[in-house]
């Protein structure tokens, strides 16, 4: 704060120490506004900055999507990179039978634009051989039980191709599950306290080069990156995005696979519901009525 708010004064003091004196009060008047303006907006800055500090957790990486989306189709895994046409009359029957919400129905966007679900607000994208999928309820589809809504999707599509992804940048939380004809193939995640908390089934193609079995322990996957030819070891969490990227590619396609942009991905229209306006406070003071 010092250094915010005391160059200012500084920048006053030396004004006024070099200024000749027949300056007329005008001028006088003019500094003194100028230098005020700028002490202020400094010192509010930084207090701004001081009051609001990005979110970290000790001991989590560098991650910086979010998302929790499923993805189902009736044909090959790959049907999402071709981004197929969103029909419209086919959200409102999967709105309906997937019992959500919503009050007002918004404009298609790539995935890769709305892939972050948000209070009151959730995308879908509905084709002639699948949906897409990306709501706040997914949160924790991966390693978490009794997700309803992920529940009814695997219940009301028993045989399909089906890849659910998470990414929760504040704490390192990633996961992908991959269902083939209905079977769940692959299901990792973690987060940075507890980097792998769900494995199951054998490693996928993608994931080989992040991990190597451990020697000790079969189970355990040791996180590793190939750097100037030498092989260091990492938390898993620190590659979780990286990893949900790659394994998603394989429905989403390549472009996906190096992290998305606003522009990849399937297309998916934005449902909004309203928000509900806050409870009026009563002001009244007791005994004035």
């Amino acid at each position: 704060m010092a250094k915010s708010c005391t160059l200012p004064f500084f920048f006053l003091f030396l004004r006024l120490s070099i200024r000749p004196v027949y300056f007329n009060a005008v001028c006088d008047f003019c500094d003194w506004i100028l230098v005020i303006g700028w002490s202020f907006l400094g010192c509010r800055r930084f207090r701004y900055n001081q009051a609001i500090p990005l979110l970290s957790f000790e001991g989590s990486g560098e991650l910086g999507y979010s998302t929790a989306a499923v993805f189902v189709t009736s044909a090959e895994a790959a049907y999402f990179a071709s981004k197929p046409e969103h029909l419209p009359d086919k959200a409102m029957e999967l709105i309906s039978k997937l019992g959500l919400n919503f009050d007002v129905a918004g404009g298609v966007h790539a995935y890769g634009e709305v892939m972050g679900p948000r209070s009151f607000e959730f995308s879908l994208g509905a084709y002639e051989e699948g949906f897409a999928l990306a709501h706040e309820k997914l949160y924790g589809l991966v390693g978490g039980s009794g997700i309803g809504l992920f529940d009814k999707i695997l219940a009301l599509y028993p045989v399909h191709n089906i890849l659910a992804v998470e990414l929760v940048s504040g704490v390192n939380g990633y996961g992908y599950a991959v269902y083939e004809s209905g079977v769940l193939l692959r299901a990792m995640g973690g987060f940075y306290a507890e980097p792998v908390s769900i494995d199951i089934g054998e490693l996928l193609p993608e994931e080989l080069k992040y991990f190597a079995r451990s020697k000790n322990n079969v189970k355990k996957l040791v996180c590793s990156e190939a750097l100037g030819g030498e092989t260091e070891q990492f938390d898993p969490s620190y590659y979780g995005e990286d990893l949900v990227f790659e394994v998603a590619g394989r429905f989403l396609g390549k472009e996906v696979a190096a992290k998305p942009d606003d522009t990849e991905g399937p297309p998916m229209q934005v449902f909004k519901r309203t928000i509900p306006p806050r409870p009026r406070i009563n002001s009244t003071l007791p005994g004035t009525r």
